[in-house]
């Protein structure tokens, strides 16, 4: 699945992929890996007629992206990557150093213990979107069921 992300007038052609498990896309059980992921980008631009693309990646995204660039620079006419770290690219060591004792960074650097972290919040979800909200806002504090929340955990 994809989307047209701007209006037809423009000049520039703007494609907006679901990948798979995201947005509306189907959720196979596997084909999670960057590599798979970009050769769904890949599957997209031949079936769209895109021989080039200006490819750009956000957050988790942006591996994806690189993923992209790296097996297919072909078919690459720029890339940028935006908040995310990828080993080997300039800054990566200098963000894995800082990002620890950063308020606004450290869920970078805890969560990238992926095993460790799933073991400590499995059941304990809530607590886990409470904790990203409450590191987030200046302006308020967010508790369970709190009834002004924007994101609402079901009871179980």
């Amino acid at each position: 699945m994809h989307r047209r992300c701007l209006n037809s007038e423009s000049a520039i052609g703007l494609s907006c992929p679901d990948l798979r498990g995201a947005g509306l896309s189907q959720r196979p059980s596997e084909g999670y890996e960057k590599q798979t992921l970009a050769a769904d980008v890949k599957a997209l631009m031949d079936h769209l007629g895109i021989d080039k693309a200006h490819v750009i990646g956000h957050d988790i995204g942006a591996r994806i992206a690189y993923a992209f660039a790296v097996q297919y620079p072909e078919r690459l006419s720029s890339l940028t990557v935006a908040e995310a770290f990828i080993e080997g690219l300039a800054g990566t060591a200098e963000f894995k150093r800082f990002a620890p004792t950063n308020p606004r960074t450290q869920h970078f650097a805890r969560f990238a213990r992926v095993d460790e972290v799933m073991g400590e919040y499995q059941g304990k979800e809530q607590e886990l979107v409470l904790w990203f909200m409450n590191s987030r806002s200046k302006s308020r504090k967010f508790i369970a069921n709190d009834r002004h929340a924007l994101y609402r955990i079901p009871q179980a």
